[in-house]
């Protein structure tokens, strides 16, 4: 009887997550190193093989999983690269950074392809594509959101 107590107190704990179960653990697959500093947003690129990060060190990095190394040449910002987004497509980077500035960059090509016309006032704290991958909106440490069109960096 006590048996059978154990182990439904067990799958209880276990539905409500006090308890792990037996052998599971988080391990990471990889580990990628390269930066030398604080990484502060990292994002999936669609469809693809690719994880981006950006970085305190003022370096945005594009990562293989199937090679386990960097792969691209490193983009290099004037300031902090403080949040990173990819849009659904996975054609579009989008990165923004302590000096409130908001940049979008193909990234086959590694390429900016537009800067916003405006920044905030204070950091860009998150992004987001649009689903069209037409406009990206931006939050900042300014207690603003701004939406922006990805072709032409206006502020819509």
């Amino acid at each position: 009887m006590a048996i059978r107590a154990d182990t439904a107190r067990n799958a209880y704990l276990r539905l409500r997550r006090r308890l792990k179960p037996p052998g599971s653990s988080l391990r990471p697959l990889q580990t990628y190193s390269g930066h030398s500093a604080t990484i502060w947003s990292i994002a999936f690129v669609p469809n693809s093989e690719h994880v981006v990060s950006a970085s305190e060190d003022r370096t945005i990095r594009v990562w293989s999983l199937a090679e386990c190394r960097g792969v691209g040449r490193v983009i290099k910002r004037g300031s902090s690269a403080e949040v990173v987004a990819v849009s659904e497509d996975g054609n579009l980077l989008a990165i923004g950074g302590v000096d409130g500035k908001v940049e979008i960059w193909d990234t086959k090509s590694l390429q900016k392809v537009v800067e916003a016309k405006e920044g905030h006032s204070s950091w860009v704290t998150s992004l987001s594509f649009s689903s069209d991958s037409t406009r990206i909106a931006s939050g900042s440490d300014d207690c603003s959101v701004s939406v922006w069109s990805t072709s032409t960096g206006e502020r819509l």
